[in-house]
């Protein structure tokens, strides 16, 4: 029997790229085969779900995972990996923050469905045939994986030992991340196997003392100065709230870096970081200059969460319906609600040092629902602090709590506020963030 270590990998609800990153790691490939045999890469090898099943329980001393998790079978294989491996490392930025796949998080799985079978112009299904998960034919019944209602990084379904971020991680992390287990030092358990820096760290451009931009630029619209940091151009670029070890490859290169190393360290929410750096340099003071600038962000979920929405404050609960689910009847509410992404900080009246950070899931003019970190009591008042793209100041409201509803076991939970009062000047700004 061999001595050499076991290792599996797996690829996911993800584009693949993370495979060819195994391969990106050119010579030293052979480094590997000397000290590893790789037991189940269902890309590469000839191993079916059936011989993992067959294989005792730790017995894989490694499994790299990439890739989100949307579907049961995915969600059946992770289980059946972790159960069969020692190490279980979160690989490339799909498993690890839920990355491009998370972005649909923003959309029920019936919206997703609607526009991939019937609404895409590419298509033609004039019967309007959906996917189901069982399907007889005349040979038997053919079985589809079901689709989940949102996408799951691999921590939101096992446990993960170590997380090497990155679309996909570097050829120099991936052979750094072999080395350490081959000779047995890993860092602490859940850590991040890169660097703790910023890959403005990282990046050589020149950069400003103090950063003031009257205009943002889409990389498309501008040639930038290859010497000057892309964010004093005016160009959005997630440096400043995402983690190195990429060596600033696209800033180098003159493009803007995405984010997908994920927020840096000692930073939850990456977008909201960013969007808060943004707001630092916005160069003026004038509302509807203010407005203006910020609106040349075309797509802000994408923009600043491309690859971290489901690890975020939002964690993508965004969901308006599709047409053929719309309700057309006679309105039903005392004040219709929209669904709204507004940052908020919040806290109880009585608790004047424990404030928190949350994002709003819908609003109206009589009050909104938040998702929180905390359940709270019918009754509970709560002071909070809205904060707008178009206003300098946040907008104080009053609020008092109707129901807390526990949305995942003991960590987040659905607040529906009604508004206590409201002068004629906050009913204004309402109207227009609703209107927004």
């Amino acid at each position: 029997m061999s001595n050499k270590l076991k290792f599996a990998f797996y690829w996911s609800a993800s584009c693949g790229g993370c495979e060819v990153a195994v391969l990106d790691v050119n010579e030293k490939i052979l480094d590997v085969a000397k000290i590893a045999d790789i037991v189940f890469w269902p890309v590469a090898i000839d191993v079916k779900y059936k011989d993992v099943e067959a294989m005792p329980d730790k017995s894989i001393d490694v499994c790299f995972f990439n890739g989100a998790v949307r579907t049961s079978e995915q969600e059946e294989i992770a289980k059946l990996l972790r159960t069969k491996s020692k190490i279980m490392v979160s690989f490339g930025s799909c498993a690890c923050l839920g990355g491009i796949p998370g972005l649909a998080n923003q959309y029920s799985s019936e919206e997703i469905m609607y526009e991939a079978y019937i609404k895409a112009l590419s298509v033609t299904n004039e019967e309007k045939v959906m996917p189901k998960i069982l399907t007889k034919v005349s040979e038997g019944e053919l079985e589809l994986p079901r689709f989940y209602e949102k996408v799951y990084t691999l921590d939101e379904v096992v446990e993960v030992d170590y997380y090497l971020p990155g679309c996909p991680p570097t050829a120099e992390w991936i052979a750094k991340a072999v080395e350490a287990i081959a000779k047995g030092q890993l860092p602490p358990k859940g850590s991040v196997i890169g660097i703790d820096k910023t890959v403005c760290e990282e990046c050589q451009k020149e950069r400003t003392s103090e950063k003031k931009i009257k205009k943002i630029y889409r990389p498309y619209e501008i040639i930038p100065d290859p010497k000057k940091c892309l964010l004093d151009q005016g160009i959005i670029c997630m440096g400043p709230a995402t983690r190195g070890g990429c060596k600033a490859a696209c800033p180098n290169v003159n493009m803007p870096c995405r984010g997908c190393y994920g927020p840096a360290p000692n930073v939850y929410d990456q977008g909201a970081k960013m969007m808060s750096a943004v707001a630092s340099i916005i160069d003026s003071t004038n509302e509807e200059e203010i407005e203006k600038i910020l609106s040349d962000v075309k797509d802000v979920i994408g923009t600043f969460y491309q690859f971290s929405l489901e690890k975020s404050f939002l964690k993508g609960n965004i969901k308006p319906q599709i047409e053929t689910e719309t309700y057309v009847g006679e309105e039903r509410r005392e004040y219709p609600r929209v669904m709204a992404d507004y940052l908020v900080v919040y806290r109880v009246l009585t608790e004047e040092e424990k404030k928190d950070i949350t994002v709003t899931k819908n609003l109206s003019l009589g009050g909104m629902c938040l998702t929180t970190n905390r359940s709270f009591n019918k009754g509970e008042r709560i002071i909070l602090e809205m904060k707008m793209p178009f206003l300098l100041q946040p907008v104080i409201l009053l609020g008092e709590v109707v129901d807390s509803r526990e949305i995942v076991k003991d960590l987040l939970y659905d607040t529906h506020l009604q508004f206590l009062s409201t002068d004629d000047k906050t009913k204004e700004l309402l109207i227009k963030m609703i209107n927004v």
